[in-house]
């Protein structure tokens, strides 16, 4: 895709002359006022040498006015002394240019090859600065794909880099990318590690980012059952949350809600329920309404107010097909009504919105989603009896059972359940199933 830059047969003082045209700075502007403009000229017309000194001190001048201009443009002493490697720099680029334009046009479809001819030409050259940016785009365009794991992967690679650049600011950009697909990946532990290493820095994070930072750190502590860090979190955030900022609003009393439904402060969890409310009901937002609705539901449900919960499920039903089917929320909100009519012996409903709710996670690429229901559609079917759907069920999302990833204790039980049925010992592998569910749902409710 590229358009190859010819390298040039340059000498150091000519190189360094055309980086600081390219840049479009004057002489006296790369000498920091510690060395003279007459001496950057004479090392130009190649009448003295560059010491490694110098070309330090040349470098750091540019740098901080790159920096003052905002442009994550860095020159190393080493781009001045090899003017291929300058050269290099300028072909990625053209790389960047080409990822972005692709970002901009919103045409995500990349080949692998071109992929694997970016990382060849960046491993040949070690151009750091450049492969943060590169590998930031790349894992911009996954997260677009809702290729959540390739998106992670370039993140951390990029974020990896950074620590050759502790003190510039783009680097809490790139943490806060990597803390949405450490979420999206289920790595939550990761994710409270990273914005608890970014907030240390807080200094150099812009108050809105901030803000972001300490809903993510508090969505990661939810996941992990740390509720008590969870609210922390929501608390911090809400001093950097201006107060027509409905959407954040919303959103981070929705999550204190989740909050206090799992530690059974029910009333509090109404509370924050009915704060988002009055901001929905002002500044309509028909995806959080409906997340209000089911949520509440599950509050009515746990306090046995049934007639309570199935209105409040009607009004999600009401709106239900009014919201983006690309969007995330339908096969949540799916899942989350089937769960309640589960609840309430409601069989052929909970069927019913469990199967809604595979359609659009498969649609959106949701695995985790997909997971959820087939498991819960899988427990559903075996109380039934009904083996026949077990096996369509099976055999309709054999690629997801496919695509599980196997970590060496899941392998150990798999080569054990192995053993036991080659081996005729079919008592043996169903008793070993049998204890390990077991052992997980004791699991479960120890931590409920």
């Amino acid at each position: 895709m590229s358009i190859m830059v010819k390298c040039n047969n340059l000498s150091i003082g000519e190189n360094l002359k055309r980086i600081r045209t390219e840049l479009g700075l004057k002489q006296y502007e790369i000498t920091g006022g510690e060395i003279t403009r007459n001496l950057i000229s004479i090392i130009e017309n190649n009448k003295t040498p560059l010491t490694e000194d110098n070309a330090k001190l040349i470098c750091r001048n540019i740098n901080k006015i790159m920096e003052d201009k905002g442009l994550d443009i860095i020159i190393e002493p080493e781009d001045i002394f090899n003017p291929d490697r300058y050269d290099a720099k300028k072909q990625s680029d053209l790389y960047i240019k080409e990822l972005d334009n692709l970002i901009s046009t919103k045409d995500y479809n990349i080949e692998t090859e071109y992929i694997n001819e970016i990382e060849t030409f960046l491993n040949k050259w070690n151009l750091v600065d450049k492969k943060i940016r590169i590998y930031e785009i790349l894992g911009d365009i996954y997260y677009n794909l809702r290729n959540y794991s390739k998106g992670y992967h370039y993140y951390s690679k990029g974020w990896e880099h950074t620590f050759n650049y502790p003190n510039k600011q783009f680097r809490y950009k790139l943490v806060l990318k990597l803390v949405v697909m450490c979420i999206f990946t289920n790595r939550y532990k990761e994710a409270t590690n990273l914005c608890d290493y970014a907030l240390l820095n807080k200094k150099d994070i812009p108050r809105k980012h901030m803000g972001i930072l300490h809903y993510n750190n508090a969505l990661a502590y939810k996941e992990l059952n740390l509720i008590d860090k969870c609210l922390e979190q929501t608390s911090e955030y809400f001093k950097y949350i201006e107060s027509t900022n409905y959407k954040e609003l919303v959103r981070t009393f929705i999550l204190q809600g989740l909050c206090y439904l799992e530690i059974k402060k029910y009333d509090e969890a109404l509370k924050s329920y009915n704060k988002a409310l009055d901001i929905l009901h002002i500044q309509e937002n028909l995806e959080d309404l409906c997340l209000v609705y089911v949520n509440s539901a599950e509050i009515y449900l746990k306090m046995n107010c049934k007639d309570k919960a199935i209105e409040y499920i009607n009004k999600v039903l009401d709106n239900i097909s009014k919201l983006n089917i690309n969007s995330n929320y339908p096969s949540k909100l799916y899942n989350q009504i089937a769960i309640i009519y589960n609840y309430l012996n409601e069989f052929d409903l909970a069927e019913k919105y469990y199967n809604e709710s595979l359609v659009y996670a498969r649609k959106n690429n949701q695995n985790e989603i997909i997971k959820e229901n087939l498991l819960q559609i899988f427990d559903l079917y075996q109380k039934s009896l009904d083996y026949k759907k077990i096996f369509e069920l099976i055999k309709n999302h054999k690629d997801i059972l496919l695509d599980i990833p196997l970590d060496k204790n899941i392998l150990l039980i798999l080569k054990t359940l192995e053993f036991h049925i080659i081996n005729k010992g079919e008592n043996e592998a169903l008793q070993l199933i049998e204890n390990l569910i077991t052992n997980n749902e004791e699991e479960k409710e120890d931590e409920n």
